[in-house]
């Protein structure tokens, strides 16, 4: 009776299939094709960390939620693992249609947000030769906000009765909670003007 389709493969990877047809008149029958099923490998799509980067002024104001500069470029190595990049093409896309979609190029990069505070970027891993893809990886892009420092303030003391010369001894960690209200979860150092650099 021969097989039933749709029909799983037996074999891995794909096997022949014989052809018998017969005509429904005559009764005459064909047995001389056959053809060949090839089942191709999905490419792997390694998992990868979010990106976090920190708020800055390149969109907007740096209290936004929105910068110009993830690189996403820079998780491809990961995803790809020990797939040849000559073989594979990575493209990234802000939603799972859109990865699934093979005649969409993806995201450019370095990337822009377009939510506040960032974005979920569905990775998709095409096989260049076969046409076969892979798009179950994901990550966020996040936008961290900046420390919310307060205005300028202006640390003020008595000068040492002894000396009186100018000069005293600060605890510059005491006014840390007059400079931002989230000051236990933050770090603070501290320069002079000529050593202050702001990265």
């Amino acid at each position: 009776t021969g097989l039933v389709s749709p029909y799983t493969n037996s074999v891995v990877g794909g096997e022949k299939i014989y052809v018998r047809v017969q005509n429904n008149t005559t009764k005459c029958i064909n047995t001389t094709n056959s053809f060949d099923l090839k089942l191709n490998v999905l490419p792997k799509a390694n998992a990868v960390s979010s990106i976090i980067k920190c708020d800055d002024n390149s969109v907007g104001d740096d209290k936004d939620g929105f910068i110009s500069s993830f690189d996403l470029s820079s998780q491809t190595s990961t995803i790809l693992g020990d797939q040849s990049s000559d073989d594979y093409t990575v493209t990234y896309h802000i939603s799972q249609a859109d990865a699934d979609d093979t005649t969409s190029t993806g995201l450019t990069s370095p990337y822009t947000n377009t939510n506040k505070g960032g974005d979920k970027i569905y990775v998709r891993v095409l096989d260049n030769n076969s046409g076969c893809y892979r798009s179950s990886t994901s990550f966020n892009v996040t936008v961290a906000p900046l420390p919310d420092v307060k205005t300028l303030i202006t640390v003020e003391q008595c000068d040492d009765v002894e000396t009186n010369d100018g000069k005293s001894i600060f605890n510059l960690s005491d006014n840390e909670s007059f400079i931002s209200s989230d000051y236990q979860n933050e770090t603070f150092e501290y320069y002079t003007a000529s050593d202050f650099n702001v990265s």
